[in-house]
């Protein structure tokens, strides 16, 4: 289960011993997001995207995680989940993998 909020990503594993796999996975795949850059900061107008930086957070319950999302404005942590997991499923109809 993936509940997500407006500050990072809430999840919960099988058993308790999944969590940091759980963890690491959830990570990469939503850190691998390029989020596109706002219109008007111009720190970034050279990039039209900046990467997310997700923190975990320390194990709330045994069997379940929370990655927060570090990156201040920009794309919320449910655009990032919403893209990735959109990503996912184009790749996996396309590909069967």
């Amino acid at each position: 289960v993936i509940a997500v909020g407006d500050r990072g990503v809430y999840f919960t594993t099988m058993n308790s011993g999944s969590v940091d796999k759980a963890k690491r996975d959830l990570q990469q795949m939503l850190e691998a997001y390029k989020a596109p850059v706002e219109a008007g900061k111009e720190e970034d107008a050279a990039r039209s995207e900046v990467k997310l930086n997700f923190t975990p957070c320390s194990e709330a319950t045994k069997g379940m995680g929370f990655l927060k999302l570090m990156n201040e404005g920009g794309a919320s942590p449910s655009e990032v989940v919403s893209q990735a997991l959109e990503k996912q499923r184009e790749s996996y109809q396309s590909t069967g993998i």
